[in-house]
């Protein structure tokens, strides 16, 4: 491993050091306890942030902020009942509208836990879209955090890619697709372009941005 992946590594293990263990131990052990999937979820979709976070040459303030709202995206859905969390297929319009209140309630948990006003408003927006159909507040293109931007993405890869109790299972290559078919419209096109080449990268080359 070259000597920048080295840095590279130890700042991504101090993050995720920050993230896990001192900062949010408690409120993590609770999401983890509620729903191993969704802990999981977030643990992947913090690596795929740090990535695009190094990448677009974040400080290590904001690829902190970026990690913790990633990594607790979806910790608004501790307060989302279990036969709506955890149904198989697809929700009712009234299911939706329960499961679209965890991006709202998760900035309050993340708020009364500590977290900073950039990773509160990081976690509240990651389901806005570019072009401004998003929730809960309509943002549009860069009216919308970019920090929530980058989770927008990176949720939306994982959700696709790994299969959970109420999500597919697509080839990496068919959610890749599918990303770039929503560039400009669900997501933030530099972000995405950025994203997609960090994802198509040989592999060893993604360790070396780690």
């Amino acid at each position: 491993m070259s000597k920048t992946a080295e840095n590279k590594m130890e700042v991504y293990t101090k993050i995720m050091h920050e993230v896990i263990n001192d900062t949010m131990q408690d409120l993590i052990v609770t999401l983890r306890e509620k729903c191993k999937d969704t802990f999981l979820h977030g643990r992947r979709v913090a690596d795929l942030c740090i990535l695009v976070g190094f990448e677009m040459k974040l400080s290590v303030q904001e690829i902190e902020d970026l990690a913790l709202a990633a990594f607790l995206h979806d910790v608004g859905k501790i307060a989302v009942p279990d036969r709506i969390l955890k149904k198989p297929g697809a929700l009712t319009d009234d299911e939706m509208a329960v499961m679209r209140t965890h991006a709202r309630a998760g900035a309050g948990v993340l708020r009364v836990a500590g977290g900073s006003s950039e990773s509160i408003k990081a976690l509240a927006c990651h389901h806005e879209h570019y072009n401004g159909k998003g929730y809960p507040y309509r943002l549009r293109g860069e009216n919308i955090p970019f920090l929530s931007r980058i989770i927008s993405v990176a949720d939306a890869f994982d959700s696709m890619t790994s299969k959970r109790c109420y999500a597919g299972d697509l080839k990496r290559k068919e959610a890749i697709q599918r990303l770039t078919a929503c560039s400009g419209t669900q997501f933030d096109p530099d972000i995405t372009d950025v994203f997609v080449d960090r994802i198509n990268a040989p592999k060893v080359y993604m360790l070396d941005a780690v």
